[in-house]
């Protein structure tokens, strides 16, 4: 016993040298690399690289350098899935570089600092504070310099040299195209070694490199600096109209300030443009909604919490446009209109019902619950505002934060349609008061915050649910007692008109899309939504989901997740005859594991 514990320790011991030996081994390649730049390029130090739009190097950047990057690197380099964090979909996203910490990450034990570009550092010096390394010269600005000391180039030179083999291309040996793969971010001082290891590595990585006219055109603009472009600015027109807008978001009455706050934490993800619905093209504008320390009028000054309903620890938050100046991409772009006539309508829907606020929610931990915290508008104004674009909202958590989606799509089948409960004909009496007398059972995950165990957690939320399942299926008993009346009636039609009605949600492993309609042929299972239920879906995917939480955090979200699409599937068997309902859930759930048919069970669909 003692000798295997004297092998144990001397095994732990080599090991422990090793490790050290190669730290010391790469941390020795590193010094040398960045005194061999140092010496014959000058030390590392800040670089402007913003020029005006209309200026010869503008121009260029704009007509020449940025499609090519749109067509050949923005697809993999544009969201928090980014290899080494590097975002090229934006001038601030290529000064900012690379960061060898990945965002995503199974096994992360305590949360993350969020590194949420034009969001959690405002300069490229903050960004290099925290570790990111510059993928651009920071040295001397000369010609050599640039492109010896340039890290993008260097990666892009390296495919030019070493091509695509012609033959077994997606050799697991060469290349490692699996989601969760391990990254290796070089800077520029490591990038010899790195190149020498990796020879096949060069950028675009796995793909054919650029064509001779595409990498002359990166070439020559590395070496003439790597000017970019600062962000334009906002025409006149939209000017107005978006000063209008913040004008009636940030109006000092309290049911006004109620209501913006119930409008930002609903609409912080999209891309906003003014128009009409339909008017939205390749040449519109897109602007974010964010929260800002500076009232309308003055420079926007971002308040970077980590959620959209964290404490802003200032006396008065503002609700300001921060115009999009990232390139669109279908995986993150969730466009929204604003214009007059949905000012009107947010006008009726919130501030024509009689109703009272008298004291604002504030922002400690009891308030992180939608049930709670918007307790004084009434919930069917709160349900129209979401069902009117069911389709935005239903892409929240498609194209959200969640980006790779498999935190929450894995939980869904590959094909199914989405209803809505019409809201002139809830069938609960007394929403807004069984709402907030099942506040507590209706708490979600991120109430245990980015940092949350595992099985406490998810147990409590559990029974938590049961609990407001048990309640809802009593409330729905007392009203149709017999059953005639429980029935497809209760469906929304879209009043005649609305084509988000109905939705069809389409996935293939950890991507999924969301149109409009019932598309393809009748699906194995349909959710049926109700106010509550939407409200948790957007919740739990959009306003609570931290991309930089741990792994409890994560598990509980997707766990959680599983909650929602029973009690969606769950509202679709009530609808049906009630001699069906047992029969249907069976086929569904035959192949599922004995403790989700106890839950389901439990539900009591019969």
């Amino acid at each position: 016993m003692r000798a295997k514990l004297h092998l144990c320790s001397l095994k732990t011991m080599l090991t422990r040298i090793s490790a050290i030996t190669l730290t010391s081994m790469i941390v020795s390649c590193t010094v040398i690399g960045a005194k061999q730049l140092d010496k014959q390029f000058g030390p590392t130090r800040d670089i402007s690289r913003y020029v005006s739009t209309d200026s010869m190097a503008g121009t260029f950047f704009r007509d020449n350098v940025k499609p090519i990057l749109e067509n050949r690197c923005v697809n993999c380099h544009a969201c928090y899935d980014s290899p080494c964090q590097l975002q090229l979909s934006s001038s601030a996203g290529i000064d900012r570089g690379i960061h060898e910490s990945p965002v995503y990450s199974s096994t992360r034990i305590v949360a993350a600092n969020p590194t949420r570009l034009f969001i959690d550092k405002q300069s490229t010096k903050a960004w290099r504070e925290i570790g990111f390394n510059p993928v651009l010269n920071e040295r001397r600005q000369i010609k050599d310099a640039n492109l010896s000391a340039g890290l993008l180039f260097q990666a892009l030179l390296l495919k030019q040299k070493n091509p695509l083999p012609e033959t077994n291309i997606l050799s697991k040996k060469d290349f490692d195209f699996s989601l969760n793969r391990d990254n290796e971010c070089p800077s520029i001082e490591t990038f010899h070694q790195y190149s020498k290891k990796n020879p096949l590595a060069g950028m675009p990585y796995g793909l054919p490199g650029l064509s001779n006219k595409e990498f002359l055109t990166i070439q020559q603009w590395i070496q003439s600096g790597g000017k970019l472009t600062a962000p334009q600015t906002v025409p006149e027109q939209l000017t107005h109209q978006i000063k209008q807008w913040e004008l009636f978001l940030n109006n000092s009455s309290l049911k006004s300030q109620l209501v913006s706050r119930y409008i930002y934490e609903h609409l912080f993800l999209a891309n906003i443009f003014f128009g009409a619905p339909d008017t939205n093209d390749s040449q519109t504008q897109y602007f974010k909604l964010v929260r800002s320390y500076t009232p309308p009028g003055q420079p926007l000054e971002i308040i970077a919490t980590r959620r959209p309903y964290d404490d802003p620890e200032t006396s008065r938050a503002y609700y300001r446009f921060r115009p999009l100046v990232s390139t669109l991409v279908a995986k993150t772009h969730i466009p929204y209109a604003l214009n007059s006539q949905r000012m009107q309508w947010i006008k009726a829907l919130f501030f024509e019902p009689d109703y009272e606020v008298t004291e604002l929610p504030g922002y400690e931990k009891r308030y992180i619950n939608p049930f709670i915290t918007f307790k004084d508008l009434p919930s069917r104004s709160r349900y129209r505002f979401m069902l009117e674009e069911s389709n935005f909202i239903i892409s929240g958590f498609i194209k959200g934060p969640v980006c790779r989606g498999q935190v929450a799509v894995d939980v869904i089948n590959d094909h199914f349609w989405a209803f809505f409960i019409d809201p002139d004909t809830q069938a609960i009496p007394r929403m807004d008061e069984f709402l907030l007398e099942q506040s507590e059972n209706l708490r979600l995950p991120g109430h245990s915050g980015s940092t949350a165990g595992i099985l406490t957690p998810w147990l409590t939320y559990s029974k938590a649910n049961r609990k407001y399942l048990a309640a809802k299926r009593k409330a729905l008993k007392q009203v149709f007692q017999d059953n005639t009346e429980l029935n497809e009636t209760l469906i929304w039609d879209g009043d005649g008109k609305n084509e988000n009605a109905a939705l069809t949600i389409f996935r293939n492993f950890d991507n999924a899309s969301v149109v409009k309609g019932l598309v393809g042929n009748t699906p194995k299972t349909v959710w049926v939504i109700d106010y509550p239920l939407l409200e948790r879906i957007h919740y739990l995917l959009t306003v609570d989901f931290d991309v930089y939480g741990n792994l409890g955090h994560q598990l509980n979200t997707r766990l959680y997740m599983d909650f929602l699409r029973i009690e969606g599937e769950y509202n679709f068997l009530l609808l049906m005859p009630f001699e069906k309902r047992l029969s249907i859930r069976d086929h569904w759930y035959r192949d599922t594991s004995e403790s989700v048919r106890d839950y389901l069970y439990s539900c009591d669909a019969d």
